[in-house]
């Protein structure tokens, strides 16, 4: 499934038939389980380490105070991968063929949808927030502007025999890895 560090090295999120925050100084539990209908695929800690943000395989992404342990949103309606932008402004989620951003504030879709012709397997954000990296079975990572929605250039690494399954930028937003299965 997925983990997460929240950005000072406190905490560790979990993702498996639930979601799970640890101490990473102890390894104790610092929450109980936080449960979507089916399994969570995906975590994603805000840099200040206050919200959770998780996709389940449900369909569904939750969005969750980490000192309460609570949902501090109604379900956004797509699940699968997750991340958010690190001014905690936005929600990022991709499922079937499509990624949605969503406003952190209101819980709303922003109404950009950004389309794949594959599974979506990733999105992350760039540190910035400027920048989005989506990762499909379609054999392709795409490289958005977060602000317009529109693709930037062609696709990156075009995988011929592979999939990407994972995509990360570098803490300072000028590269990024991709992680692939054959």
């Amino acid at each position: 499934r997925d983990v997460a560090y929240s950005s000072d090295g406190k905490i560790i999120a979990t993702a498996s038939k639930a979601a799970r925050l640890w101490s990473a100084t102890d390894g104790s539990p610092l929450s109980p389980p936080l449960i979507h209908p089916e399994s969570v695929q995906d975590v994603a800690l805000s840099r200040d380490g206050e919200i959770l943000v998780t996709g389940g395989t449900d369909g569904s992404t939750r969005v969750w105070s980490v000192k309460r342990a609570q949902e501090i949103l109604p379900p956004l309606g797509q699940g699968g991968s997750v991340d958010i932008s690190q001014d905690r402004g936005l929600v990022a989620t991709g499922d079937d063929m499509q990624v949605k951003l969503w406003d952190l504030e209101s819980g709303q879709p922003t109404g950009m949808v950004l389309a794949h012709d594959g599974l979506v397997r990733d999105v992350t954000f760039s540190a910035n927030g400027r920048w989005l990296l989506t990762a499909s079975d379609d054999a392709n990572v795409r490289f958005w502007s977060v602000e317009t929605g529109e693709q930037i250039g062609p696709n990156l690494l075009p995988f011929s025999d592979a999939i990407p399954l994972e995509c990360v930028f570098s803490p300072e937003g000028k590269n990024a890895v991709i992680a692939d299965h054959l």
